[in-house]
């Protein structure tokens, strides 16, 4: 056997490990597996009440339940392997339609985990309220082990009053879902494993020599995402004001996307009426999510996947960041904790579901990293160009993520450049700024084109305004984690002890001069990087004259109130916090001792005095972070609404339209025709609707779909007829649905579905051809060069 041959035994033989490891673990899901239940073969307990058991009490026969007569209505148990299951309750019921400790939902528990906190962890089930008469509920349940399990349907025991009667239960496996869930994964990990096998075995020297230069970072990095992320290891999720929001995004930019648009700038809220939740936010940071939903997960399992990616990104930025400013490595990993543990972010994921502002959040390092790279003194023209590209990356990535983020970020880069107003002015630097400036709007353009569109051609609900003064923090909350007097999240948390510790030191070294090192951090950058942390600190509490500011200056106050709540400036304050704690740490690093008889003798520091400050911060945010997460899952209210059933609710916000009838969307969808038309609805795909009408009579008819009148929808007919396909007239009915003119004698199909505009599509063009340039245009810049030195070499031999 030649050497050739040799080489690929080993890579052949992990294929056939990995491909029988595949076919094992997959061949399980394959199957179909359909179960009904009428009301004659359904149960009931008479005796479950609360968190002590699952089916406490005698089960017999039955399919209505109230508070004077039992708990639950139940199956029998039913053999299920794991995988993806729909579950289709028919019922009838007074109960809430809310959130309450307890609730008249409807879930799937395993037979024998005897206790409603389900410790075995053998399903995660979807829990729709119950509510309504002869209503109908689909959810989902994820089954991780083969047993035997039963779908309950529960009364909240705290109300009296309440019933439940149900008709018809239906369990259906997802086979597609299933197997696409589990294929997903395990390609993820076997793409890790034979990368690092790979790595070991063909790039043994260089991946050796990588380790022992980056291992321990990167470890100390993975370790600040663990510690981020434990609360993610229960069940469910933790409850939030904006979780119901942003699950929607998820949910309905899959199903865009399943429906052949993209961009989904028009998400099919509210039972497919539709939300222009797209153009007002940007999702391209939920992709990864909403194609995790694609992929079978549950939308637990894609706001996890979130917030992990995020996490990640954050450790990561903030660490180059602090590195690169600092000049070291302690430094950095010490910046990336106080960045990534401080309270505030925490809170934005855990307390208040702020997804939006927490996606931003995870490039405001890299905006501080360009700027100083482009402001800083003596920085090459090389490295300028690339901290331009650094600092239009990350305003891209805030833009198309967090719009009010982008509005601080805005302010914040203003502030430095009129505080560094010297270094902006320079014919090197001025430029190099409106450079990045265009490269963010280019990469922009795709998100920023339909904002603009709408904001300036519809009539949108925008305008809604925050008695700001009323939402500012009391100095002390700063520093403290504060229970949550709602009682359905663990708390808040913002700056925390760490804070107080990292002002104190930073102004004394500044003011000792120990920071005086010619082009990297000198004692006036450490000033007016305190100067800005003092402002937003002030901002976010009341003790900034917001009330005086909105009497004397009301136009200013209202272009500012647009960021709704004066905290939220606090993002910007831990990162100049992680900063300074980075900088504090390598000026002590870098102090020369005062036994040496060199530098400041004055001040009795060395070189180790640079650790234990970096041990003492870490120490104190990890030590309080803790004490939050703690909080959160030891108080926060887990909840596992999360589907269609609950999500599909009508929704009126900033980017609704103006004078919509929010009622209609709050139940089943149809059609409204004039006397005399015929219309069916067929079938819905997103906002993509086709029904069947005829219009007998001798004048055009108005048929008003159920989507609302965003602008860019258009309307095409199939007439039975005349066979071929027309463009039929559209426009906004009184109450904003999308109203179609149906000609005299029509018969046949009518699709409406929404088209982007064409210089929507252009925008969208340039932003990619941007991001290419920007990935690949030094590449290019070099292979166009060495073809041409090439050329140059070649008619030189020639001569």
């Amino acid at each position: 056997m030649n050497s050739g041959m040799r080489r690929w035994i080993v890579p052949i033989l992990i294929l056939a490990v990995e491909l029988l490891i595949g076919f094992l673990w997959l061949k399980p899901l394959a199957y179909h597996q359909t179960i009904s239940y009428s009301s004659e073969d359904l149960f009931t307990d008479t005796d479950r009440y609360g968190d002590d058991g699952l089916l406490g009490g005698v089960l017999q026969p039955g399919f209505y339940v109230d508070n004077s007569i039992g708990a639950c209505v139940a199956t029998p148990a039913f053999p299920a392997e794991r995988g993806v299951y729909r579950i289709t309750v028919r019922f009838d019921s007074n109960g809430p339609s809310w959130s309450h400790p307890r609730q008249t939902v409807s879930r799937v528990v395993a037979a024998d985990d005897a206790n409603d906190r389900g410790l075995a962890r053998l399903v995660e089930s979807e829990q729709p309220f119950l509510s309504g008469a002869d209503a109908t509920v689909t959810y989902r349940a994820d089954i991780t082990a083969a047993d035997e399990y039963r779908v309950l349907c529960q009364i909240d025991p705290g109300i009296d009053g309440q019933y439940v009667l149900v008709r018809e239960i239906t369990v259906l496996r997802m086979t597609g879902d299933s197997v696409l869930r589990d294929l997903s994964g395990l390609l993820l990990l076997f793409t890790l494993i034979d990368l690092l096998l790979w790595l070991q075995i063909r790039r043994k020297e260089a991946f050796s020599a990588w380790r022992r230069e980056h291992g321990l970072v990167v470890m100390l990095l993975a370790g600040i995402v663990c510690f981020a992320c434990f609360p993610m290891l229960e069940q469910g999720f933790y409850f939030g004001d904006d979780l119901y929001y942003h699950m929607r995004r998820i949910l309905y930019l899959a199903e865009g996307i399943r429906s052949g648009v993209f961009p989904v700038k028009i998400q099919a809220w509210g039972h497919g009426y539709g939300y222009a939740v797209g153009v007002g936010y940007g999702d391209l940071l939920l992709l990864p999510s909403a194609l995790l939903y694609l992929l079978g997960y549950s939308l637990t399992a894609c706001l996890k996947g979130y917030i992990l990616l995020m996490t990640v990104c954050t450790a990561a930025f903030s660490y180059l960041t602090c590195r690169n400013i600092a000049g070291s490595r302690l430094a950095g990993i010490t910046g990336s904790v106080v960045c990534t543990l401080i309270g505030y972010r925490l809170s934005m994921a855990y307390s208040g579901s702020m997804f939006g502002e927490f996606g931003a959040y995870s490039f405001l390092p890299l905006v501080i990293l360009g700027m100083w790279g482009i402001l800083r003194t003596g920085a090459e023209r090389e490295d300028r160009r690339k901290s331009e590209n650094i600092l239009a990356f990350a305003l891209a990535a805030i833009i198309g993520s967090h719009v009010i983020s982008t509005l601080i970020t805005g302010v914040m880069i203003l502030l430095l450049c009129l505080l560094w107003i010297r270094r902006t002015l320079d014919r090197e630097v001025l430029p190099s700024l409106f450079r990045a400036a265009g490269k963010a709007l280019a990469l922009s353009l795709w998100f920023l084109v339909p904002l603009a569109d709408y904001l300036l051609t519809m009539d949108l609900d925008v305008s809604r305004g925050f008695v700001m003064w009323r939402y500012g923090l009391r100095p002390t909350e700063l520093f403290l984690t504060l229970p949550d007097a709602a009682e359905v999240a663990g708390g808040f948390a913002y700056l925390g002890f760490a804070s107080l510790i990292i002002l104190a030191v930073t102004a004394g070294l500044l003011f000792c001069g120990l920071a005086e090192r010619q082009g990297r951090f000198r004692t006036s950058d450490g000033w007016k990087v305190l100067i800005l942390e003092a402002f937003c600190l002030w901002f976010s509490t009341k003790l900034f004259p917001l009330h005086s500011f909105a009497q004397k200056l009301p136009a200013l106050y209202h272009a500012v109130e647009t960021i709704q709540f004066s905290w939220r400036v606090l993002n910007y304050a831990s990162v100049f916090l992680a900063i300074l704690a980075a900088v504090s740490v390598q000026i002590l690093t870098d102090a020369p001792s005062a036994a040496s008889g060199e530098g400041h003798s004055a001040v009795p520091i060395t070189p180790a005095s640079g650790v234990l400050l970096a041990s003492v911060l870490i120490t104190v945010t990890v030590l309080q972070s803790g004490e939050y997460l703690q909080d959160v899952v030891r108080d926060g209210r887990v909840v596992h609404q999360l589907g269609e059933y609950r999500l599909d609710d009508s929704y009126h916000a900033e980017f609704s339209l103006k004078g919509e009838s929010g009622t209609l969307s709050d139940t089943t969808p149809g059609l409204e025709t004039a006397e005399g038309v015929l219309a069916e609805l067929i079938r819905r795909n997103g906002t993509t609707v086709r029904a069947q009408i005829a219009n007998p009579t001798d004048r055009p008819q108005e048929v008003r779909f159920p989507l609302w009148a965003y602008r860019g929808y258009r309307a095409y007919g199939r007439d039975g007829s005349a066979g071929g396909r027309e463009r039929l007239p559209l426009s906004s009915a009184e109450d904003r649905r999308v109203a179609v003119t149906i000609p005299a004698g029509f018969s046949g199909e009518v699709t409406v579905r929404f088209c982007e505009p064409w210089f929507w599509r252009l925008s969208e063009i340039v932003s990619v051809l941007m991001l290419l340039y920007l990935c690949l245009g030094g590449k290019l810049t070099e292979t166009v060069k060495r073809i041409g030195d090439k050329k140059q070499v070649n008619k030189g031999d020639e001569a």
